[in-house]
């Protein structure tokens, strides 16, 4: 969770009002009612959370990760864990 002294959480939002604000697509089988409350790294994510993924260095973490969500490429949505949208 972001440091408080420096951010302030305006969530929770959910996957629709997300992918709506960043020109995403939802993946197939995901819930757009689905809400989420923080960003969060991949190895540090868990099912309320945002993550992302673009660096192929990161693909490890990427495919063991527990983040909710992950903003990606679409070539990567078929290495996305099992349950994250």
């Amino acid at each position: 969770m972001a440091d408080p002294r420096f951010y302030s959480v305006a969530g929770p939002f959910s996957l629709k009002e997300l992918a709506e604000v960043s020109g995403a697509e939802i993946g197939d089988g995901a819930s757009p009612d689905a809400m989420f409350v923080d960003v969060q790294p991949l190895s540090e994510g868990g099912p309320e959370h945002v993550s992302f993924f673009d660096n192929k260095l990161y693909f490890e973490s990427f495919t063991e990760s527990r983040a909710g969500a992950c903003l990606a490429r679409p070539e990567a949505a078929s290495s996305a864990p099992e349950g994250m949208a």
